[in-house]
């Protein structure tokens, strides 16, 4: 799970290569009436096949 900068940021796709970002949950911190959200992460069966593929075909 990460912040939503990280998203808007592009580094989720650029560093990480994750293809999907769906809203997680909410943290509340009450004590700094502060509100912060979280996004889930994750790549489908296909994203990771090609991930891998692209992967072995550069290294080899």
């Amino acid at each position: 799970m990460v912040r939503p900068d990280f998203i808007e940021k592009g580094m989720a796709l650029r560093t990480y290569r994750y293809y999907h970002m769906d809203f997680g949950a909410t943290l509340w911190c009450a004590e700094k009436g502060e509100r912060i959200d979280f996004w889930v992460l994750h790549n489908s069966r296909a994203d990771l096949m090609r991930e891998m593929t692209l992967w072995m075909n550069a290294s080899g």
